[in-house]
């Protein structure tokens, strides 16, 4: 069993089986402070650090219309952090991390929200 955050006996049945888990990480208001300052270096310090599940996907959610590579630029100093207290990370890997990250824009009230 490798080390992430599934390590449970779930996680280890479904590695006997071949089978791997899909992490699907959904971040509402990610376009904010928060998101930018802690939970997305959170979750990129994980990914450096090889604890996520090979299949992982951040979906992010906010009113703000944005696109991946404007919110990889508005995290990126945040994500440098990481890097810098880790030992770990780099460019290229910020860039392989938000391969796995999706940008939804939309309502919080409605229906279509």
């Amino acid at each position: 069993m490798h080390d992430c955050i599934f390590a449970c006996s779930c996680h280890k049945k479904n590695a006997e089986q071949g089978c791997d888990l899909m992490l699907v990480v959904v971040v509402y208001g990610a376009s904010g402070d928060l998101a930018r300052r802690k939970t997305l270096p959170a979750l990129y310090a994980l990914y450096v650090q090889g604890r996520l599940p090979a299949s992982f996907l951040v979906v992010g959610y906010a009113r703000t219309p944005l696109d991946v590579g404007e919110l990889a630029r508005r995290t990126a100093g945040f994500l440098e952090g990481v890097e810098r207290r880790t030992g770990l990370g780099g460019a290229e890997t910020r860039a392989a991390f938000f391969a796995h990250v999706r940008y939804v824009a939309g309502a919080y009230e409605g229906d279509d929200g």
